[in-house]
């Protein structure tokens, strides 16, 4: 089957999960014997030499990474664009033209706009668009606001913003749309256009990348917490700070890979809270391996947190906030480590419960696909929309 897959970034160019997903996805793919090509921003093409760039889109008023940067009025210049951008609608409908795919599998289209969606199927080719975030319903993509606070109702202007991408989606919608978990599923079952178009497909567990060496701390013992992603408010960075707090005057420890604006908080949070920055592979099966337990404190409603789904491959227990997909992607083990989003006294107890008991939180493993399985129930949606495509010419 031939692939055409549409993303705004590709690695190494990244800015969370999806990337990361929609890469390690199309490796996957090939391995089973799919071909796949790629529409991008434009990109260094020694980056992409494993991959089929079948066209790129150049990016306009500036780069994807820069957005959080700008002020205002270049935020909502770059908005404005991400409604519509036609220079990524004809870069799409070119591809498809050239590469001819069976199935165009669309993931984040953050800047390449509604455009990139409408043109995949305004085509005679299925469609299949992957749900990595909130950017259909939220002009953050993340339901929250810029304190990285949960809104607790939409805005008017996502509202708006929202109203516009469905005005155009409702004559040309994709044949499928895949949520990660259910909870992003039921946030998405209001869109009218989606109606009847959602089907569920969980990421898969990585493979474990051999047993685990690191010992499971003795009660009382000083432990090392992590937290692996992006240094924002929206992931609960500040949360997890205050509440580490008084963790780490008694010998505890936290490390935080990732990049982001809330860096220089990090580097200043004491001594007993290192900042690794930007983790590759390598650096990550190395971070895993140093500590005892995960902590994810998003304050959005995560998609389908990956990082979780690492740690459950790693038999690493999890901390997590009570919200979105985080507690469909923890062991059994782990529930009752969670807590409540953006709730400092909640977390700081969930990590002390942690400490007094490890042994107890030790994931128990199993039960989870893997990526072979992941891929070929991916190949059935395929096949589905195939036939939807034809039975609605």
């Amino acid at each position: 089957m031939r692939v055409l897959c549409v993303s705004s970034l590709w690695p190494p160019r990244t800015l969370g999960g999806a990337e990361l997903y929609a890469s390690r996805l199309a490796v996957e793919l090939e391995r089973a014997g799919h071909e796949v090509g790629l529409v991008s921003f434009a990109a260094d093409a020694s980056a992409q030499s494993d991959m089929t760039m079948v066209a790129s889109v150049r990016e306009w008023p500036y780069k994807l990474e820069d957005f959080a940067r700008q002020p205002p009025w270049s935020r909502a210049a770059f908005r404005v664009v991400d409604l519509y951008n036609p220079f990524a609608g004809h870069s799409v409908a070119s591809a498809i033209e050239r590469f001819r795919p069976d199935v165009v599998h669309s993931h984040s289209v953050i800047g390449l706009s509604t455009a990139a969606l409408t043109a995949a199927s305004r085509s005679r080719t299925a469609h299949v668009h992957h749900l990595h975030d909130y950017w259909l319903l939220c002009r953050r993509t993340t339901l929250t606001r810029r304190s990285g606070d949960l809104c607790e109702h939409r805005c008017r202007t996502c509202s708006a913003i929202s109203g516009a991408r469905s005005l155009l989606l409702d004559r040309h919608p994709p044949d499928i749309v895949l949520a990660p978990s259910k909870s992003v599923a039921q946030m998405h079952a209001s869109l009218h256009w989606a109606s009847g178009r959602i089907r569920l497909l969980a990421h898969p567990v990585p493979a474990r990348s051999g047993p685990r060496t690191r010992p499971v701390p003795v009660a009382g013992e000083p432990v090392v917490f992590g937290y692996l992603g992006q240094l924002t408010a929206a992931k609960g960075v500040r949360t997890l700070l205050e509440a580490f707090s008084d963790l780490g005057g008694r010998g505890h420890r936290l490390i935080l890979g990732g990049r982001g604006p809330l860096l220089g908080e990090v580097e200043l949070a004491g001594t007993s809270v290192t900042a690794l920055g930007w983790l590759d592979p390598d650096a990550k099966s190395e971070f895993f391996e140093q500590i005892d337990c995960l902590v994810v404190p998003s304050q959005w409603p995560e998609i389908g947190p990956l990082v979780a789904l690492e740690a459950l491959a790693q038999g690493v227990p999890v901390v997590g906030a009570r919200i979105g997909a985080v507690p469909e992607n923890i062991d059994p083990s782990s529930e009752p480590l969670l807590f409540s989003p953006g709730n400092i006294a909640d977390l700081r107890s969930a990590l002390w419960r942690f400490v007094t008991d490890p042994v107890r939180y030790v994931p128990s493993g199993g039960g989870r696909a893997g990526w072979p399985e992941h891929v070929s129930d991916l190949v059935g949606y395929y096949e589905e929309a195939i036939a939807l495509r034809g039975a609605r010419r």
